[in-house]
């Protein structure tokens, strides 16, 4: 079976990959598990402590994803559970549950995410009764005004009607839309996890988009990696990334540098090209880029930096951009912190980055051009 062109990974050192365009706000990845969150409901992954509602429920169960769930079978309606919650201030909050419905009689609802006692009526979000037996998310974004409130996961409507259904992974969060379930917290530095597992990727300093996907704001955004051996590379290195600008900035945009005075950082010039940039060991300052190739806003471009020797080479979708030959010893310092986004406190670019990755070695030519058409589908490059 054809499986497409092989990702090269060898001597990978460090990166990341987001999962665009799979990872988004109810689904995760190995290595994104999702925006940062804090989930309001204890113990939300074996749901203890919920209480049985009017007709009640038929028990527990362990679902595929290895939480806790409830059933409820051929049960009349006003049945499911509840949980009396406690929330830490008012403001704008989203309530949610993964439901999966097997039938539900003429006048039911299936199930919903119901709230009661937040400082309004009564509020409530329905599942899509045409979704048979598959999982769905439902949720419900309200602002609380009260926050002594009553969270119900339940079914009700029409006359003598029933609905068997199941629910798990409840979750309550501080904020205008849903993010990945999580029972309890999702840090600043679990949301996007290194892919060699080795550094701290810290996201406290960037924004997300409706998707739950990472972007930098242009403004001030930028993350940074704590310093490890690993990347503390002075030759023989190539950086590969899949980048997206999304408006033009007057000034130049770094991309990521660990530069400090003596290192390297990739940025997009003002004349809206690519360019590689750093300086030798003997502190000479070198940078290279190609005049005749301009950066379009929104579109996603797949690059490669790379420096052997005193050879610096700049790919750009899977073609060699631009290069130079530095004329002085071959080497990079740069045992600073790994920014992406931005440099020091300023340059910030207006970006969307969704892989990065180190390489402690250069790929050749034909590892480049096969991680390309790897990603060419991916990102419609």
């Amino acid at each position: 079976m054809y499986t497409g062109p092989k990702l090269t990974n060898d001597n990978l050192v460090f990166g990341y990959d987001t999962g665009y365009p799979i990872s988004d706000n109810d689904t995760a990845t190995r290595f994104s598990p999702g925006k940062p969150a804090v989930n309001l409901v204890p113990d939300a992954d074996t749901m203890a402590g919920w209480s049985a509602y009017s007709a009640g429920n038929d028990g527990t169960f362990v679902t595929e994803f290895g939480t806790t769930g409830y059933k409820i079978i051929n049960t009349a309606s006003w049945n499911g559970l509840y949980k009396d919650i406690t929330l830490p201030s008012t403001g704008v909050y989203t309530f949610s549950a993964w439901f999966r419905l097997h039938q539900s009689s003429t006048g039911n609802n299936g199930a919903t995410v119901y709230i009661s006692g937040w400082g309004g009526s009564d509020t409530n979000t329905a599942i899509d009764r045409s979704k048979i037996g598959e999982w769905q998310r439902i949720e419900k974004t309200i602002t609380v005004t009260d926050v002594t409130l009553r969270y119900y996961l339940i079914s009700f409507g029409g006359s003598n009607a029933t609905s068997s259904w199941e629910v798990t992974m409840p979750q309550v969060e501080l904020a205008s839309e849903r993010t990945p379930f999580v029972s309890g917290t999702r840090s600043d530095t679990a949301s996007l996890i290194d892919l060699k597992k080795t550094a701290n990727i810290d996201v406290s300093g960037i924004s997300f988009d409706s998707n739950a996907q990472p972007v930098w704001d242009g403004t001030d955004d930028r993350s940074d990696v704590t310093s490890h051996s690993a990347i503390e590379i002075v030759d023989n290195v190539s950086i590969e990334y899949v980048y997206k600008r999304l408006s033009t900035d007057p000034v130049l945009d770094v991309i990521a540098n660990k530069y400090h005075s003596t290192g390297w950082e990739l940025f997009c010039t003002t004349s809206n090209k690519f360019a590689l940039a750093g300086r030798n060991g003997d502190g000479t300052y070198y940078s290279m880029s190609n005049g005749a190739y301009t950066i379009q806003n929104n579109q996603y471009y797949h690059l490669v930096a790379m420096k052997e020797g005193l050879s610096w080479r700049l790919y750009v979708n899977g073609e060699l951009y631009a290069s130079l030959t530095a004329n002085s010893i071959g080497t990079w310092s740069n045992t600073g912190v790994l920014q992406i986004g931005g440099e020091g406190n300023g340059y910030f670019p207006h970006m969307e980055l969704p892989v990065f990755k180190i390489y402690n070695k250069v790929l050749s030519t034909s590892e480049i051009k096969s991680n390309f058409n790897a990603y060419k589908n991916r990102f419609n490059l």
